[in-house]
């Protein structure tokens, strides 16, 4: 495969059976999840889900949270799972 045949990204991971990163990534967050989720209440790991940093905040769009990604991961995996049906 060369440079000059113009495949797309898409159809060459597909051939070479290689994962998009954004669904490993997905995957590797919601595993981590589950293992915070699991612990105990009073863990330090846990508590610092719920962390709120005091101090000036910076101009423009606030970046975005971790529980606001893994809601976001959870919806995606809902709505993958109910169009294939299973």
């Amino acid at each position: 495969m060369r440079l000059s045949d113009k495949v797309s990204s898409d159809n060459l991971r597909q051939k070479l059976g290689i994962e998009d990163i954004e669904t490993v990534l997905r995957r590797n967050r919601l595993r981590w999840y589950g293992h915070i989720y699991r612990k105990l209440d009073d863990d330090w790991v846990k508590g610092s889900m719920n962390f709120v940093v005091e101090g000036r905040v910076p101009r423009g769009r606030p970046r975005k949270t971790w529980n606001e990604m893994i809601e976001n991961d959870f919806i995606i995996i809902i709505i993958i799972s109910f169009i294939s049906g299973s």
